[in-house]
């Protein structure tokens, strides 16, 4: 079955790299991972991308079998509509944005479905996402997040508390990012056997950004110390705020340390 040894890969290939290893001293049979972290999936896609359609369901199904064995929110996903293949959503049933648009080209995406797990090496197929979802699990974070997100029905706010866990370097620049995404989305996809689906419910679509481009600099410096950063945007009139969460994420000149959903309110 696709994607069925997904907590094994990192045992496994272990198994095959330590051909110096005494053969009584090899790994012996499947030896299942912790779950530490959460991961970040960022995946970039588009509505006339015929393939796409197979890397949304590659990440439901990631998201199903992690969530079975170690609980909701390990696996955090965010579909990035834009480049050539997507619809700009000044037209009503598009979805990629300006913000999506400009991310595809900062990375150079021109052939769809792409997706970059952690922000760490780099660009790749959905078929690479449930190894390097899995290597990542079992990380220890060098910080913890949390997160409130609420609305009044013209204004989102969300709350991100970070703190510096005892694995972090305190030294490093690190920046704190949050997107608001939106699921239950019905519109126009194109689908693998090339049919024209107006009734494709779309999920965890990037909506906005709620901090700056290349995120919002932390000035935390000292393990176990939190920082609290409040943000607010005005909620759009396409958007449909109870289906609506705020993804949080910290990273360094590295990539994601961590990551957290939180649906809201």
């Amino acid at each position: 079955m696709k994607n069925q040894a997904y907590f094994i890969i990192l045992a496994a290939f272990l198994f095959f790299s330590c051909g110096d290893v005494a053969e009584e001293e090899r790994w012996l049979g499947p030896q299942e991972v912790a779950a530490t972290k959460n991961v970040l999936v960022e995946d970039f896609t588009g509505q006339r991308c015929v393939n796409c359609p197979d890397a949304t369901a590659t990440i439901a199904e990631l998201q199903e079998r992690i969530s079975s064995r170690y609980g909701a929110g390990h696996v955090v996903a965010v579909a990035i509509h834009g480049g050539s293949m997507a619809i700009s959503d000044e037209y009503p049933m598009g979805l990629a944005t300006a913000e999506g648009d400009a991310m595809h080209t900062a990375l150079g995406i021109d052939a769809w479905p792409a997706g970059v797990v952690d922000r760490r090496g780099g660009v790749c197929r959905y078929s690479e996402w449930t190894s390097r979802v899995v290597s990542r699990m079992t990380v220890i974070p060098a910080v913890e997040i949390a997160c409130e997100a609420t609305t009044d029905g013209t204004q989102i706010n969300v709350t991100v508390f970070v703190s510096l866990s005892a694995s972090a370097n305190p030294s490093l620049e690190r920046r704190l990012t949050v997107w608001l995404t939106e699921s239950g989305i019905t519109a126009l996809q194109f689908m693998p056997d090339g049919s024209r689906n107006t009734s494709y419910v779309h999920n965890h679509v990037f909506r906005a950004s709620m901090t700056e481009t290349e995120g919002r600099m932390l000035t935390i410096s000292s393990v176990g110390g939190t920082e609290v950063v409040k943000l607010s945007l005005p909620v759009k009139d396409t958007w449909n705020v109870a289906n609506m969460a705020a993804v949080a994420f910290v990273t360094d000149e590295a990539g994601v340390e961590q990551v957290v959903e939180k649906e809201i309110l």
